[in-house]
């Protein structure tokens, strides 16, 4: 039987199986009038899992109320003690399974708690036509031993049946899962790695995660990764990897150890969630929120940011900022004559050549309409700011060749300087407007100070 049994558990069978299996073959070569297997449900009742034997009464009335553990059966006994029970009918209370015992003759009940994991999983029951059945101590040897035997079976079936749905599950789920030796040599792939990917598993098996390797970060980052889960801990972290056609992707990573018995790591199990569209719509969505749909440029929210910024910096390092604000001359025209597409065409054409005007480090803003402004942080006097307000002008004063047009425009720049013309973001802002209206009233396209307070 038990190499019957471990056959049957080689090829896969269900536990269900396994214990239909048991019965039978212990009803039929000990010639028992029924023998049964129960098992704990949630909540302490009993349910009846197999059943064998020619007392098909008393296997019917079994099968109709298998119980709970709180009643006085022999099987409720043995899983609420978690020991043998051995019971003679004479003795026995009343119950519905002890008439339909007695009239197919049953004289003696044995019960054995089944015990998996150290925890009482249900309960073998041996009915006998004899009274002294059970006296036999080989009889009883046999029923133990054979308990003993479906234990190991049904903990090893049971096993196999996670280890079953574990895979399927992991072969199954959307994300990318890979698992590998402690040396990072990928040994098993599910399907959704190789459509991320675009390696295929044989390619990918015997490799390391090296494969994927995008050249975005640098060692550290891995001597970090490699030290975490060496460490048994966890990694989570956001890698951009590449595919087998050179294409970048990120993902969301998970590595986790796995430990032998003796908590000894000896694979990770990796899983990949996909987050590049997340991160390019985050992005999007960071554009929208600090630069300028039109020009690209940062928009007002972000212009007043990087100012606190820059004043911040003045302050700690006592250092100048100079602040312009533009205004163009005769945009209005255009927009009115050519067309709000001509007109944004005109804007983005604006913002190239300021952009040319200016450092790195500097900061071009589209404030609002047709007004743009310029942070220049770290500038040593009012004559570094003038000097880029002249490259301006002469930037913007030249031709502009838009949607077949050509355009003239100006600029008037307003310069303001901190901590010279103010000490607060405001107040620089207002100190450079003015300027800026000086300048248009001064015959446009120039550039002027506020006036002194």
């Amino acid at each position: 039987l038990a190499r019957e049994m471990d056959e049957r558990l080689l090829q896969g069978q269900s536990p269900e199986a396994l214990v239909e299996l048991f019965c039978e073959a212990v009803a039929k070569n000990l010639r028992l009038a029924l023998v049964t297997v129960v098992r704990r449900e949630q909540e302490g009742m009993l349910r009846l899992l197999a059943a064998a034997g020619p007392a098909a009464a008393l296997r019917e009335a079994l099968g109709r109320s298998p119980g709970s553990e709180g009643e006085n059966s022999p099987a409720a006994r043995a899983v609420r003690l978690a020991e043998a029970q051995l019971v003679s009918l004479d003795d026995a209370a009343p119950a519905p399974w002890c008439e339909a015992a007695r009239r197919e003759g049953v004289s003696a009940v044995y019960s054995l708690p089944i015990v998996l994991r150290d925890a009482v999983w249900g309960a073998f029951t041996a009915y006998a036509i004899e009274r002294e059945a059970f006296a036999d101590g080989g009889l009883l040897r046999l029923l133990q031993n054979g308990v003993t035997q479906l234990a190991a079976v049904l903990a090893a079936a049971f096993e196999q049946t996670q280890l079953r749905l574990l895979r399927a599950a992991l072969a199954t789920t959307a994300n990318a899962v890979f698992i590998t030796d402690r040396e990072g040599r990928i040994q098993w792939v599910n399907e959704a790695f190789s459509r991320l990917s675009g390696y295929a598993p044989e390619e990918a098996l015997g490799h390391t995660p090296r494969l994927l390797k995008s050249g975005v970060h640098d060692a550290a980052y891995y001597q970090n990764l490699w030290s975490t889960i060496l460490a048994g801990g966890t990694f989570v972290g956001h890698t951009t990897e590449r595919r087998k056609d050179g294409s970048l992707y990120t993902v969301r990573q998970i590595i986790t150890p796995v430990r032998d018995t003796r908590g000894e790591i000896h694979h990770f199990i990796a899983t990949h969630e996909d987050i590049t569209d997340d991160l390019a719509a985050r992005a999007r969505i960071e554009r929208l929120a600090h630069f300028d749909t039109v020009t690209g440029l940062p928009n007002r929210s972000l212009f007043f940011d990087r100012l606190e910024q820059a004043l911040a910096f003045a302050r700690r390092n006592g250092s100048k900022v100079a602040l312009l604000f533009l205004d163009l001359d005769r945009f209005k025209a255009v927009n009115d004559t050519h067309g709000h597409e001509v007109g944004d065409a005109l804007l983005q054409a604006v913002a190239e050549r300021l952009l040319r005007c200016v450092r790195a480090a500097d900061t071009v803003a589209r404030f609002a309409g047709d007004e743009f402004t310029v942070i220049l942080p770290g500038i040593g006097s009012r004559d570094d700011a003038v000097r880029v307000a002249e490259k301006i002008l002469e930037a913007i004063g030249g031709p502009f060749q838009v949607a077949g047009h050509v355009l003239h425009i100006g600029v008037s720049i307003g310069i303001a300087l901190f901590p010279d013309d103010a000490t607060e973001g405001q107040s620089l802002i207002a100190r450079a407007d003015a300027a800026m209206y000086a300048a248009k009233s001064a015959g446009r396209h120039t550039w002027r100070f506020p006036a002194p307070q």
